[in-house]
């Protein structure tokens, strides 16, 4: 990729003496065309020694008047009043086929132009796993809460995008309070990941609520209600590739459920297990009420014998240290309790502070597979 195809070619501002390999702050210039700058915005810069080849990549998380900086080195008369401080996420090499987000080793120079990217660039980049590789099967699940300008000069939030092959053979976490949108955002994982490969996929559903889910798919989708004697069609024989199963237990007692379901987990693992059923995601709402001995072998074992999990809870830590440990994908949403947050902020880590505030239909996410958190809006189906 070149250069001028990464930013805009005016500049947005210009770095300070105010500078590290972890921070910058810069004296924001304004645009002919943008009156301001926004925190969450993403700046690019020059790499100190590699030049415009190895573009720095900083999100901006404080932006403040100031009357005057002392001790800058930047005589720039266009200087607005602002003054933004970005957190450096690192740097990329544009003359690699892959392309990681490498640490910054060599402060920024004070007096260096800072300039807005793409979010052709930006999404590229953010489109790539720890070792720059581009994602197999991108899934667009939400944006960004950055906006930025497209080669077009059309302003648009950035979309963010998880890995459909991490989501397949490795286990997520979703999280939050009631009436955050746990469901919601399940579901556009569960279309998105059923449009975009053949893995099959099986639901348990306790309340009824993916029942529109056969209204997006592109593929069949099948419901098992079961019954609390277990004389429902056995779901393990019931599973095919490239099908979604939900077993709908809707109108059952707690008890009923978590004892049906119980069975139902064991007769799934063990027919993996004997590989009489095909690898699959299984998606687990409530997962906290259905810990047991068996949900932990999968947690521990899962992956090995092709079987990914998404754990849906309200309280992660009901599931236990021995289960959250073996996810790799957090999804977290607006959290309250306590113990809960205690829990999260290892994995929120600079964005935890933002879990309790977190509006419906926004969340954290964290990955193995990603450089740090990032906050985005999950999409509209």
């Amino acid at each position: 990729m070149e250069p001028t195809k990464t930013r805009i070619k005016e500049h947005i501002g210009m770095v300070t003496n105010d500078t590290s390999t972890t921070h910058i702050s810069f004296l924001v210039s304004p645009l002919k065309n943008k009156t301001s700058m926004e925190k969450a915005e993403y700046v690019i810069l020059d790499h100190p020694t590699q030049g415009d080849a190895c573009p720095i990549i900083a999100e901006v998380t404080e932006i403040k008047g100031y009357e005057e900086v002392v001790g800058s080195t930047l005589g720039d008369k266009n200087a607005g009043n602002l003054i933004a401080t970005a957190q450096i996420l690192g740097y990329t090499n544009l003359t690699e086929q892959n392309r990681p987000i490498r640490k910054l080793l060599t402060p920024p120079i004070p007096g260096s132009r800072v300039y807005l990217p793409y979010a052709e660039f930006l999404e590229d980049t953010f489109t790539r796993d720890t070792n720059g590789k581009p994602y197999t099967t991108p899934i667009q699940i939400g944006t960004m809460e950055a906006t930025a300008t497209t080669t077009k000069e059309n302003k648009k939030p950035v979309d963010y995008y998880l890995n459909a092959e991490d989501i397949t053979t490795k286990h997520t976490l979703i999280t939050a309070t009631d009436g955050a949108g746990k469901t919601h955002t399940a579901t556009i994982l569960i279309e998105e990941t059923a449009n975009k490969t053949q893995h099959a996929i099986v639901v348990i559903d306790p309340y009824g609520e993916y029942s529109t889910i056969k209204e997006h798919a592109k593929k069949p989708v099948q419901t098992i209600t079961p019954n609390p004697d277990k004389t429902a069609k056995d779901p393990a024989k019931a599973i095919k590739p490239n099908q979604i199963t939900t077993l709908n237990a809707e109108g059952l007692t707690p008890e009923e459920k978590q004892n049906l379901y119980t069975h139902h987990l064991k007769n799934l693992w063990k027919a993996r297990l004997e590989k009489t059923i095909p690898p699959l995601l299984l998606v687990i709402e409530d997962a906290e009420n259905l810990k047991s001995e068996t949900l932990e072998a999968i947690a521990y074992e899962g992956t090995k014998h092709g079987i990914a999990l998404i754990l849906i809870a309200k309280h992660p830590t009901e599931l236990g240290g021995k289960i959250l440990t073996q996810t790799t994908t957090q999804i977290m949403g607006r959290t309250t309790d306590k113990d809960d947050l205690d829990y999260l902020k290892n994995m929120a880590m600079e964005k935890a502070a933002l879990l309790p505030q977190l509006k419906q239909g926004e969340w954290i996410i964290n990955s193995t597979t990603t450089t740090q958190p990032t906050q985005i809006r999950v999409k509209q189906r």
